[in-house]
């Protein structure tokens, strides 16, 4: 009896599996309230180059993509731009978020706005608004590929 339920919750874990990783370029986390928060673990996601074009930088580590996304006609005070935080759990940990329009596989290009301020530090971007468009905001680990290039963040979008 016991190992047809341990084959079960085994089963059951596997099936389950690919939700809790759901998070990726093609079905990124979308900012959907107005004040929208979210806790990430970047250790948990799969390594990564991530090429930043505009600025010339080579990310190597775990992201978490996120998507800003305004979908009210032009010139709309609803397509208010967004105020994004992400706050490092830890005094140790550096992140870097970036803003982008554009990405083809892991490289990102047009980007608005980026910020590393350093470890412990809290990063903030703005995410435009005004026009019916979208924004991907990307949290990585610290550009130097320094360790720990992974870590518990909490990310705090606000609309303006």
């Amino acid at each position: 009896m016991r190992s047809i339920k341990l084959w079960l919750m085994l089963l059951c874990g596997l099936a389950f599996s690919g939700w809790a990783q759901a998070q990726t370029w093609s079905h990124p986390l979308i900012f959907d309230t107005n004040t929208y928060v979210s806790q990430e673990d970047t250790c948990s996601k799969p390594p990564e180059q991530l090429i930043i074009d505009d600025f010339g930088y080579v990310i190597q580590g775990p992201v978490v993509v996120y998507r800003a996304v305004h979908t009210v006609p032009f010139f709309s005070k609803a397509n208010r731009p967004w105020r994004v935080q992400v706050l490092p759990q830890f005094g140790f940990e550096d992140f870097s978020v970036w803003v982008c329009a554009n990405h083809v596989g892991t490289h990102l290009s047009t980007c608005q706005d980026g910020s590393d301020n350093g470890p412990g530090m809290t990063n903030t971007v703005m995410v435009p608004g005004l026009y019916p468009t979208s924004w991907y905001v990307v949290v990585a680990g610290n550009i130097y590929g320094q360790t720990p290039t992974c870590g518990p963040f909490t990310l705090i979008a606000t609309k303006l």
